[in-house]
């Protein structure tokens, strides 16, 4: 049975695109490669007495990130409040009869005034809003003061992404009985305005990046229609001239122009993955005849990494200075370790790893993002 078409998971979707709850009901869930692999880690992450051995080693080490980074969070809250919890639960869905929602993790502590930590770990690339500020937390904090029958003064909401660097790994806010009746009527607004037979479509790359209807919204698709193939060169050129054709092109169009343009693009790199799986079923089926699949392509990945240099050293491939000479050292990973032994804060990790490798890091400035207000 899917979820309910408004959940906690999408009432930031409801909030940027009213509309989007009609157009999404009935329509299965997405089951795309990204989604299936965050299913599987918070499946595992919620249950650490399963076996990880079955896991690629990239999937263990997120697992053991996200375990480490709730750690650190229990830490802070157990200095700050001054009491170890009593319950721990993950996988509860709550419900309070308006909206829904899973937490990962909700744990609860038994002070006078009573106290509350909520935690959602996003193990997928995308950056998303801090705690403070994020609406899908924000539901989570509502349900749990609703849920506990005796009403908790403060509740804690967090976030951890361990695949982002280090300092960004985890954000923390923390909500009073004020905030959560601020928190609830916002909630309300959200659904009221959703649920209008005539509720608004609104395109926009956050709001259509994980909605199911965008391939049949006609908002989406009109926000699509750009003048891109106006770039298009008239004949082959080499590259270095199709850069200076596409150059030139791009400085005479005006800023409406340009800013469709960036739409576009942002569009297409969300639109990338499930268009090409869309293609792969229609190619099977014998449609889509203008495309054909290509050879499928072996990925080669060496696990043991101390292993392999030895087994190529005693081969004679290269030597031990050779192959160490090709080789890169992760150093997020080096200042995580560290900070582990040490106890330290990522910041502090940072700076020692900086200051012993001073001599052999090499720094670059990349161009800086452009990003719609």
């Amino acid at each position: 049975m899917g979820r309910p078409a408004t959940s906690a998971s999408n009432l930031r979707r409801r909030q940027l695109c009213p509309g989007s709850e009609r157009m999404e009901f009935a329509l299965p869930d997405d089951q795309s490669e990204q989604s299936k692999e965050g299913i599987l880690l918070h499946d595992f992450d919620a249950h650490p007495e399963y076996d990880r051995t079955v896991l690629p080693a990239n999937q263990r080490d997120l697992l053991d990130r996200n375990f480490n980074l709730k750690q650190t969070i229990s830490e802070r809250l157990h200095h700050l409040i001054g009491i170890h919890p009593i319950t721990q639960m993950t996988e509860k869905t709550l419900n309070n009869g308006v909206i829904s929602g899973t937490p990962d993790l909700v744990v609860i502590y038994p002070t006078e005034t009573g106290a509350a930590w909520v935690n959602d770990s996003k193990f997928g690339y995308k950056i998303v809003e801090r705690a403070e500020l994020n609406l899908q937390l924000r539901v989570y904090a509502v349900l749990t003061y609703d849920w506990q029958e005796k009403k908790v003064e403060r509740i804690f909401t967090s976030i951890t992404q361990p695949r982002l660097p280090y300092e960004e790994r985890i954000t923390l806010a923390e909500y009073g009985r004020e905030h959560i009746e601020e928190s609830r009527e916002q909630i309300h607004e959200i659904l009221e305005e959703a649920a209008k037979e005539d509720a608004p479509l609104h395109a926009g790359e956050e709001q259509c990046r994980y909605c199911k209807a965008k391939l049949i919204c006609p908002e989406y698709n009109k926000t699509l229609t750009v003048p891109v193939l106006a770039l298009k060169p008239q004949q082959d050129l080499s590259k270095t001239a199709r850069e200076a054709y596409l150059e030139k092109r791009l400085s005479e169009l005006d800023d409406t122009q340009l800013e469709q343009i960036l739409v576009a693009l942002s569009f297409a790199n969300m639109l990338r993955s499930p268009a090409t799986d869309e293609a792969r079923k229609r190619i099977a089926n014998g449609q889509l005849e203008n495309y054909f699949f290509t050879k499928p392509k072996t990925e080669r990945v060496i696990m043991d990494v101390q292993r392999a240099i030895s087994l190529l050293t005693l081969a004679k491939v290269q030597t031990r200075d050779e192959l160490m000479a090709m080789s890169s050292i992760p150093l997020g990973q080096v200042e995580e370790a560290y900070r582990k032994r040490t106890n330290c804060t990522w910041k502090e990790a940072r700076e020692k790893v900086d200051k012993v490798l001073a001599n052999v890091i090499e720094t670059k400035d990349e161009k800086p993002s452009v990003k719609r207000k």
